[in-house]
């Protein structure tokens, strides 16, 4: 039911923001679209990489918390710490982004427009710390409001773009259309979240990360793994697109940028389904080892299936799809994006098994399986580059995803097998 809600409001937001970025990709063109894909892809670069990925900590260590609370308000303490990470992080992001866009008006020649416009990245990532809110709605069960949250972004982003189409802006008003929306995201997603939660400030004020450690000993070392998790995360998401607009110019980056886009419909529900699914996971396996491993196993085969679909529909009819969404000259990439479909599949696939890993206490391996997964692409996709072009970037990321659906598989199975071995002895 979870994973319901969230998934219709993020293919709600899915359908908005696609459309958002169809309509700018046909009035701009294929180069100042790429121009500003580029620009938002190194916001949002910035923003993962200054990230700490609060929203899980609070559901792995803040749902006991919560459950088990017996009015000592340790559940408020351990909010208090992740939600002080959160702002602190946020500042540096937005510290980090104002650097970067010096440095590139001078070193890269930007447009002094589209640099100025560039600007409203600062203010938007300095307010991007809703990682405690979000985890503790999860932690509540506002998954529904969750949901409807998360199309506002897309929503504002969908007008703007409306809007500038119909008076014909320059490129450097799409730009602050773009920053804009995730400005207005996380402000209200941070002002419904304090009206929800209605948080204890006494408790919270007089709270922080030692307290929090003093609550949980393994927070520290959970934080610090899925950082790097996280980061290992935004590599297909958004590094990619920088490395194929450095490979391939700006009209590689706005092709690509529209076929991943398109393939996300299909991704989108990997991170939903481990949002909802997390917590559950997490009593399960405190309650019953067969059907956590039963649910594991359900989900991922399900997923698997619902993907392999429209990996076929791409495979006849991408390019007519790409050429009547933006124009023939985005043709050019149908094969990337059944490649990406098809990595997108694979990842539906292991969607339940990440939360699963962390249920079981193997973050650290789960992390070396995504570092490994890296190491896979690069190779190929600089192998591949020459003689295949764009596609290169689609068959890496098929080869990158196989072997980290391989790896977490293998991982879960000799973990079970290793702790009903122990609890047989």
């Amino acid at each position: 039911m979870n994973f319901g809600w969230l998934l219709g409001g993020r293919a709600g937001a899915a359908v908005l923001m696609l459309t958002a970025t169809v309509l700018t990709a046909r009035a701009l063109g294929i180069d100042d679209f790429g121009s500003i894909v580029l620009i938002h892809t190194t916001a949002l670069v910035i923003r993962q990489l200054c990230r700490v990925k609060t929203a899980e900590a609070v559901i792995r260590f803040g749902t006991p918390l919560r459950d088990q609370d017996s009015g000592d308000g340790w559940w408020w303490r351990l909010l208090a710490a992740t939600v002080r990470l959160d702002l602190v992080t946020a500042l540096l992001a937005a510290l980090v982004a104002a650097g970067v866009n010096l440095l590139s008006a001078r070193m890269f020649g930007l447009d002094p427009a589209l640099q100025e416009a560039a600007w409203l990245y600062v203010p938007a990532l300095a307010i991007s710390g809703t990682g405690t809110a979000k985890g503790a709605l999860r932690v509540v069960d506002r998954y529904a409001l969750l949901g409807s949250l998360s199309t506002i972004g897309p929503a504002v982003r969908l007008a703007g773009v409306l809007y500038a189409g119909f008076v014909g802006a320059s490129p450097a008003w799409y730009i602050l259309i773009w920053a804009g929306s995730l400005f207005v995201e996380d402000i209200v997603v941070l002002s419904i979240a304090g009206a929800v939660l209605r948080p204890k400030y006494s408790m919270m004020i007089a709270s922080g990360l030692r307290q929090a450690v003093e609550i949980e000993p393994r927070l520290p070392g959970f934080l610090k793994v899925i950082y790097w998790q996280s980061n290992l995360d935004v590599f297909p998401r958004h590094i990619v697109t920088l490395l194929v607009g450095a490979y391939f110019g700006t009209s590689g980056a706005g092709v690509f940028r529209l076929a991943r886009d398109l393939a996300e419909v299909l991704g989108k529900p990997v991170a939903l389904l481990r949002q909802a699914i997390f917590p559950d996971l997490s009593r399960l396996w405190q309650q019953d080892a067969r059907r956590f491993l039963r649910l594991t196993t359900q989900v991922s085969g399900a997923m698997l299936a619902v993907g392999s679909v429209f990996v076929v529909a791409a495979l006849f009819a991408g390019a007519p799809l790409l050429e009547l969404l933006a124009g023939p000259e985005y043709r050019a990439g149908a094969t990337v994006l059944a490649l990406l479909l098809g990595a997108a599949t694979l990842e539906l696939g292991g969607a339940a098994l990440r939360p699963a890993s962390y249920t079981l206490g193997r973050e650290r391996a789960v992390l070396k399986i995504q570092g490994l997964a890296l190491v896979i692409y690069l190779p190929v996709f600089f192998v591949l580059a020459g003689p295949l072009g764009l596609p290169a970037a689609g068959w890496a990321a098929v080869a990158a995803t196989a072997f980290s659906l391989g790896g977490l598989t293998l991982l879960i199975r000799r973990t079970l097998r290793s702790t009903m071995d122990t609890s047989a002895r």
